[in-house]
């Protein structure tokens, strides 16, 4: 808080001045983000590889793959009042044995030219299709991305369409001995696609791979595993070309704590939320532990927030469009929400407010706010929440 200037602090202590506040309680910002997490929908089903998007008018779009390598997909004009059967209409998009079941699965939408895009890999693991929709009902025919020869098989899809970076980066297991993963980046020319062009580093026990629109290229973030096998987060970037940069490292595990990561998601700042959003999941022999992190630094964990009762294999938390502050958290069989909503007027409220001014200088304000009627309590304001304060003074004449 800013001191009280020598003006103000004189005019407060006239008895002819009468202290006024404005008060607004919201929630922290977002290095400390506070989700509340509700079930929005349960569902049977597989617990495999899924996605969803938010396309043009708030509609959202999931797709899921299943044990016998058929493609579903699901339809909710608006997620946030749809019915409960709603959550359990699943249309087969392709039938049983078009896609390797263990294999990615990754959706991407440009909500303002009205397309999404999925992507799979077919059954013997080393082709990569694609269909583009611009409602989520009527599919273009599927088409072919890349294809590469035996013995490598492809492990990781990831791209994000937000900001017009048309570029595909491919995850590849070379099938030999490690180190002989890679990275691949294929970019749409307007007519198809792009050959695959290599990052040209060699990886092990590539586990993960996510990417987020940033610029007019793509943040990615990868799982390995370094040098010593320690596991790591990596954050790599690709531009148009497609150009690679420099990796960097985000997150370690040693080599002895048996872990490795997986389950991936990355989400670089925009305007309604400057801030980057990091998911992943830490599996170990004995359980898989899902995470979110927010930091205001793209290589800098400032926060690490655990999850219950999360997939995993991870799972995509999308900040909706409409009005509000709402979150979507979405697995293959489960939807959580969390709402913040807007920040509370409690001007109205205010009781009384003491200052204690030793050595004319502001050390203390105590804050008592009216709540005989309940009405605080029934809001849920939520712990940790953080009150914005607007001063003033008025006069007997008025401010």
């Amino acid at each position: 808080m800013r001191p009280v200037s020598p003006d103000l602090l004189a005019e407060l202590t006239r008895p002819a001045v009468i202290p006024a506040v404005a008060v607004c309680l919201g929630p922290l910002g977002v290095e400390s983000p506070r989700w509340d997490w509700r079930q929005l929908a349960a569902e049977p089903g597989p617990t495999g590889p899924h996605d969803a998007v938010e396309l043009r008018g708030g509609v959202l779009l999931r797709a899921r793959l299943t044990a016998d390598g058929a493609i579903a997909t699901q339809r909710l004009s608006d997620p946030l009042t749809a019915p409960v059967g709603a959550w359990t209409t699943w249309t087969v998009l392709q039938p049983a044995g078009s896609a390797d079941p263990t294999g990615p699965l990754l959706l991407t939408s440009r909500s303002d030219q009205g397309r999404a895009r999925l992507f799979w890999v077919e059954a013997a693991g080393r082709t990569i299709r694609w269909q583009e929709t611009a409602d989520g009902l009527t599919w273009s025919p599927a088409g072919t991305v890349a294809s590469f020869a035996a013995p490598a098989r492809v492990v990781g899809l990831a791209g994000d369409d937000r900001a017009g970076a048309d570029l595909l980066i491919i995850g590849l297991d070379g099938g030999g001995a490690d180190p002989d993963d890679g990275l691949w980046a294929c970019a749409w020319t307007g007519g198809g696609w792009g050959a695959p062009v290599a990052e040209g580093v060699m990886r092990a026990g590539l586990s993960g791979l996510a990417a987020g629109a940033q610029g007019s290229g793509l943040l990615v973030l990868l799982a390995d595993r370094g040098p010593a096998g320690e596991a790591r987060l990596v954050l790599q970037t690709v531009g148009p070309g497609p150009a690679w940069g420099t990796p960097r490292s985000l997150r370690q595990a040693a080599p002895e704590s048996g872990r490795i990561f997986g389950g991936l998601q990355v989400r670089p700042p925009t305007t309604a939320f400057p801030r980057y959003l990091y998911g992943f999941v830490e599996r170990s022999e004995a359980a898989a532990r899902p995470f979110l992190a927010v930091t205001p630094v793209a290589d800098w964990l400032t926060e690490v927030v655990p999850l219950a009762d999360a997939a995993p294999v991870g799972e995509r938390v999308i900040r909706w469009s409409g009005p509000g502050e709402v979150w979507l958290r979405l697995s293959a069989r489960r939807v959580w929400l969390s709402q913040a909503g807007l920040p509370l007027e409690l001007s109205r409220r205010v009781w009384a407010l003491a200052s204690h001014l030793p050595r004319q200088r502001a050390e203390r304000l105590d804050l008592w706010l009216d709540d005989r009627d309940g009405a605080l309590t029934a809001e849920r304001v939520p712990l940790g929440a953080r009150a914005g304060l607007g001063w003033a003074f008025t006069r007997r004449g008025g401010l």
